[in-house]
């Protein structure tokens, strides 16, 4: 993630939004979402745009 903030080009990043479900029954999917949540708010807040993307409509967050 430190290395994306050092690039002077246009970069996609495409992820999944795991954490607006039921709490995983499992303890290494949990571990995952979490993890996986964290990553994506670091590469939002470093982000100039951000989009939730919800049954094909692009929705703008930032």
């Amino acid at each position: 993630i430190n290395s994306i903030k050092q690039k002077e080009y246009n970069l996609v990043i495409v992820t999944n939004e795991v954490g607006d479900s039921i709490v995983p029954e499992h303890h290494i999917s949990r571990v995952f979402r979490d993890i996986q949540g964290r990553i994506n708010q670091r590469i939002a807040s470093l982000a100039d745009q951000v989009y939730l993307v919800c049954c094909g409509i692009p929705v703008k967050i930032k």
